[in-house]
């Protein structure tokens, strides 16, 4: 008898510019009980780490040729594939460099073979986006503009430590970009079972957008 086609496994990409976040927002995910259970494709780049600590438990692989961006064909897709069959992983969380063009993993995705992609639902772009600083973030690295564009998601940070003026700039400055108006805001003050909400809110079905020019 032919064994059950195995069913797609939800993926997010976490995006966003360099200092905006993204390694400690995965490191409060990794804290919070399961289900489900987390695998973490990570890439060398990142400033902080995942904490050696939270590895418990968790399946953590990291693509030692850096960049996901700059990953041929399928191989970042194969890995976190990896984590569902080698791990159990029931969530694949990958946290791309902040130096990536998105676009480049959106096209990978949309080529890979059918019984690759028959196995990964892609539940769309994360962009954590440091609202004290995405104006000299654009200023200074053009892949940010994309990073922000194509996000269907954006998790604002810092704003525990700017005043009410800043966030309402940085607020406006997405707008004009027409970045996605799905937006949400983590702190570290930030308690689990909303750490635990937003980890519900990056995975569900990307929002229908308007048509981008």
């Amino acid at each position: 008898m032919q064994a059950p086609t195995p069913s797609a496994t939800p993926l997010v990409l976490i995006t966003g510019f360099l200092g905006s976040g993204k390694t400690t927002f995965i490191n409060r995910l990794l804290q919070l009980p399961t289900p489900p259970k987390l695998g973490v494709v990570v890439n060398e780049f990142g400033q902080i780490g995942i904490d050696g600590a939270l590895l418990a438990g968790t399946e953590i692989l990291e693509l030692a040729n850096g960049c996901v961006c700059c990953v041929k064909g399928t191989e970042m897709w194969e890995s976190a594939l990896e984590l569902v069959d080698r791990a159990g992983a029931e969530v694949l969380l990958v946290e791309t460099s902040g130096l990536v063009e998105p676009g480049v993993l959106l096209e990978q995705y949309a080529l890979l073979p059918p019984a690759l992609a028959a196995r990964l639902e892609l539940r769309g772009l994360l962009c954590l986006v440091d609202a004290l600083h995405v104006h000299e973030a654009l200023a200074r690295r053009p892949e940010v503009a994309q990073q922000l564009r194509l996000a269907d998601r954006l998790l604002l940070t810092k704003g525990d430590v700017g005043q009410p003026a800043e966030l309402l700039a940085a607020h406006r400055l997405l707008d004009e970009l027409g970045a996605s108006t799905e937006r949400a805001s983590v702190t570290p003050a930030t308690p689990a079972r909303e750490v635990k909400n937003l980890l519900r809110w990056a995975l569900q079905p990307p929002p229908r957008r308007p048509a981008r020019r």
